[in-house]
């Protein structure tokens, strides 16, 4: 799910056990999700009528008996606690979500947020103790999520990516947001002449300086 609309909420849970307990993976799981309802009845406090619904959740750091600890599995504990980041969605953009894979005749067997699908793959949890921004520029939004001491600590968007650019060039060259996407993939490969045509079908010609120069105020602005 892209987080046009994202909201993300920080939260700490504790449970307390009502004797010593070896923590299992059923313990910590049932952990994270008192932390998710947490940040659910933070978000739909009734302040707005729009309805959130999470589409990820990531662990920041457990705590065993108060101290901070990055894996609970094996200890014996009395209390066991975590920060948690939920991320959510408005209720209406995850309908259409589902109606839209439900309308091409298939089902969802799991959903999650763009960002998170992203550092997945591309950050492995060796690497996150450094401090990491992934920026994933896509077409409509560029998602960003941060690592740091070894766990993700933040997720963000901005409503800029590719779009902004290939629109930039359609105005500036009359042509169809096809067509301008095209003159930006070449402008972005090669150097020298590119040739198109605009929306009254004439052949015209630029070059790569020329489209570069062209985004680059719009390139400042979604990279600042």
């Amino acid at each position: 799910a892209a987080g046009r609309v994202l909201k993300t909420v920080n939260v700490h849970t504790d449970f307390e056990f009502e004797q010593e307990t070896r923590i299992n993976q059923e313990h910590i799981y049932s952990l994270d999700l008192l932390g998710v309802e947490k940040a659910h009845e933070i978000i739909n406090d009734g302040s707005s009528d729009v309805q959130f619904y999470c589409v990820g959740n990531t662990p920041i750091k457990y705590y065993l008996n108060g101290y901070g600890i990055s894996s609970l599995e094996g200890h014996k504990a009395n209390k066991i606690g975590v920060d948690l980041i939920a991320t959510f969605l408005p209720e209406e953009v995850v309908d259409g979500l589902y109606e839209a894979v439900d309308y091409a005749g298939l089902s969802v067997a799991n959903l999650t947020l763009e960002p998170i699908a992203a550092i997945n793959v591309a950050i492995p949890e060796k690497y996150r103790l450094l401090n990491i921004a992934l920026i994933d520029v896509g077409a409509g939004t560029s998602d960003i999520c941060i690592t740091k001491s070894g766990s993700i600590a933040a997720y963000g968007m901005i409503p800029y990516a590719g779009d902004e650019i290939t629109e930039v060039i359609a105005q500036k060259y009359l042509v169809d947001f096809n067509t301008a996407d095209k003159i930006k993939v070449q402008a972005s490969k090669k150097k020298g002449v590119i040739n198109f045509k605009d929306i009254m079908g004439l052949v015209q010609k630029t070059n790569t300086a020329e489209v570069n120069e062209t985004v680059d105020e719009v390139v400042t602005r979604i990279a600042s």
